[in-house]
């Protein structure tokens, strides 16, 4: 987890950088790490790699995942392995650019489920794709959760309504990609993925969204430099 770590502390340096809309006091931060992650691109959709359709809450059109990990203020407390299942369908995905993002424009949901029904089930808006292909190819997926939320997560754990839902998926191993001319139009990938919930307003929200795109090509910027750096000093 130690890319999707980077990650999130980039993007909470977008919100301390925003005090106006940063909320003083602390909150209650749950984090929920899924392993395991198998997703397919085609016809311009991602899904879980086993089934297209879903929604449902049934684990027959989901996807199996090895393990999901839940974290109160980044302390572990509780983890799940064996019958866990992701059902994920992020819809009106273009085709992506070499080193560059898009954003989806169809509905989009990620649903995380056990054999009894949801553990947590988030509707999303539009979502930022970004493909990086140096030195190693891989994909990011991220947004953020809009509207109610269904949720029936273990240990009494319980999402706030209010908190600002940020999910990142994560596509490590490319497989069978396809292209458009120069756009990545089609692929299988395995990955992780991660939830994040925070309570903050509905503006910093959004200003985290939008920080997404931009952070996800600074990653690949920043491995390049670190690796010329390293090259350097040897």
């Amino acid at each position: 987890m130690r890319r999707q770590s980077g990650y999130w502390a980039m993007l909470f340096a977008v919100l301390s950088a925003a005090p106006a809309i940063t909320p003083a006091t602390a909150s209650v931060v749950i984090t929920i790490d899924f392993t395991g992650l198998n997703l397919e691109f085609a016809g311009g959709k991602i899904y879980d790699a086993d089934h297209l359709a879903g929604g449902n809450g049934l684990i027959a059109d989901a996807t199996k995942l090895g393990s999901i990990n839940f974290s109160i203020n980044y302390v572990p407390v509780l983890s799940l392995s064996g019958d866990v299942y992701a059902d994920i369908l992020i819809q009106g995905v273009p085709g992506i650019p070499p080193n560059g993002y898009v954003v989806t424009s169809g509905g989009s949901f990620v649903d995380l489920l056990s054999p009894s029904g949801w553990l947590l089930g988030l509707d999303i808006g539009p979502m930022i794709v970004s493909y990086t292909v140096s030195p190693t190819n891989y994909v990011t997926i991220s947004g953020i959760a809009t509207g109610a939320i269904t949720q029936n997560l273990p240990g009494g754990l319980i999402i706030d309504q209010g908190e600002c839902e940020m999910v990142l998926l994560m596509g490590d191993t490319l497989s069978g990609k396809v292209f458009t001319g120069e756009l990545l139009t089609g692929f299988t990938s395995s990955g992780t993925g991660q939830i994040k919930g925070v309570l903050v307003p509905e503006p910093a929200c959004f200003a985290v969204l939008l920080g997404i795109g931009v952070i996800g090509l600074e990653i690949g910027a920043w491995r390049k430099r670190r690796r010329r750096q390293r090259s350097a000093r040897a």
